[in-house]
């Protein structure tokens, strides 16, 4: 039996949305003070036939618009990779439901590169920003910046030093945290501009657990009895390569 109908009854409050690299499968974590649900695309390679990385993004939307995230106050994003200022498939898509989240009180995003991942947040390329959108008041913004696979490190790039003066009244956060290993001077512009904009900021070496540690906890729970796997022919009927496991803990 599907969780989904009682969400209406146990809204969900926190919700990670995880795709390594922009070819990778995708994997939602949904949960409330009730419920742990994990949705996933199908494992593919690139060399297989019916491979097309689109087909696992709308997927995944579609799973985001069904959850009724009314009652969100946690988003994770992991992984936003930014290469060449370029956005992974969907980002934009994802942030702009992230954005219409009525109680959302923390973002935690990972990311290869904080100057130019704030650069494009506060730039309104990744949620429309400015004329015509609605004040949007973020009470905390979280950052991890770190190389996007192992043996890699961020990107160093200070390029965050110039904002729209629409932007500080349209995008209002109280506290960045940042967690990098790498120097903050190596940010000193990006750090002052950041600071400028009016929230306090934070800038932490990452934590001893990291990212990957917390998100494999999350992204596989311990399966406690009732905990089930099936298809969901309904979100996307074309497709049964798709599949949701579900905890309803009463």
């Amino acid at each position: 039996m599907c969780a989904l109908p009682f969400l209406a009854t146990h809204p969900l409050t926190c919700i990670t949305y995880l795709r390594r690299k922009w070819h990778s499968n995708i994997v939602i974590v949904a949960m409330s003070a009730h419920t742990t649900m994990r949705f996933s695309t199908a494992h593919t390679r690139l060399d297989d036939n019916d491979w097309n990385p689109d087909r696992d993004t709308w997927w995944a939307l579609s799973q985001l618009d069904r959850l009724a995230p009314a009652a969100v106050e946690e988003f994770t994003y992991d992984f936003l990779r930014i290469q060449h200022a370029q956005l992974p498939v969907g980002a934009r898509e994802v942030f702009a439901r992230v954005r219409n989240m009525p109680r959302l009180r923390e973002l935690n995003v990972a990311t290869n590169d904080l100057g130019m991942f704030l650069s494009l947040f506060y730039g309104g390329w990744l949620v429309t920003l400015g004329t015509g959108a609605m004040r949007w008041h973020l009470p905390v913004l979280r950052i991890l910046a770190k190389g996007h696979g192992v043996g890699y490190a961020p990107e160093v790039r200070d390029v965050f030093y110039a904002v729209d003066s629409r932007t500080q009244e349209a995008l209002v956060i109280d506290k960045v945290e940042i967690y990098c290993d790498v120097d903050p001077a190596a940010f000193g512009r990006t750090m002052d501009t950041l600071r400028a904009m009016g929230p306090s900021v934070v800038y932490r070496p990452m934590p001893t657990v990291t990212a990957e540690a917390t998100t494999a906890a999350a992204v596989q729970p311990p399966a406690p009895p009732g905990f089930v796997t099936c298809v969901d022919p309904v979100a996307h009927p074309a497709w049964a390569g798709a599949h949701w496991d579900g905890t309803v803990i009463w």
